[in-house]
């Protein structure tokens, strides 16, 4: 009697300890260790949306929107292109301007107000990543661009007709320089915009994101 319970004791041992080992193999292999993969946020493509206040002789505020496109694989710095889709900004401030009148020219002070539309600008960026959250890019757009009075044409009487039109168009140069942090962006925008009486160069700052 006493080896029947001895045996049944041993059996017993053995058979949870075989249970309890099956049991955590079972759980160790149903637990796949998980792998944290972090957000490129520097060198990820996307849409990008900016807002520009700029002055000059000229002051005012645009919206940027765009896609950009990076390639390569270094760690640390990498060029892309980008595709302005739209620049669209209201400007205004005070201008010389000349007028013919009685065989002679004169020049005068006048207050303009524009809209000007950039469409399908090009452009090429680099980025220099710091760390995965911030880094700085630096780049130029190129593309053309239509300036449109909303005041219509100046010192026009019955008197003198100074010629001006109320639509100008020509090629606007685009360099620009953004400090990133994840999705945001701050930077300085330069534009040399054309307008009829001349290029105006337009000094800004720009705010936005890339999604």
């Amino acid at each position: 009697m006493k080896k029947i319970l001895v045996l049944s004791l041993i059996l017993s041992a053995f058979a949870f300890n075989s249970n309890a080992q099956i049991t955590g193999g079972s759980d160790a292999r149903t637990t796949p260790n998980k792998e944290v993969v972090s957000k490129d946020y520097l060198f990820k493509n996307g849409f990008l949306l900016d807002g520009i206040v700029s002055t000059g002789d000229l002051t005012g505020f645009a919206v940027r929107i765009g896609n950009r496109w990076n390639f390569g694989s270094h760690d640390a710095f990498r060029l892309g292109v980008q595709a302005i889709w739209a620049r669209i900004g209201i400007y205004g401030g005070s201008l010389d301007g000349v007028y013919y009148y009685d065989g002679n020219y004169y020049s005068e002070s006048y207050s303009r107000t524009y809209v000007t539309i950039a469409p399908v600008n090009v452009g090429f960026v680099g980025t220099m990543k710091f760390n995965e959250n911030v880094g700085i890019e630096a780049g130029l757009n190129l593309g053309y661009n239509i300036a449109i009075d909303l005041e219509g044409d100046i010192f026009e009487d019955e008197y003198y007709d100074s010629g001006y039109e109320s639509t100008s168009s020509g090629v606007l140069i685009n360099p620009e320089v953004k400090f990133r942090y994840k999705k945001f962006a701050v930077g300085l925008d330069f534009a040399l915009m054309p307008f009829y009486h001349g290029t105006e160069t337009l000094i800004g700052v720009s705010a936005g994101f890339r999604f």
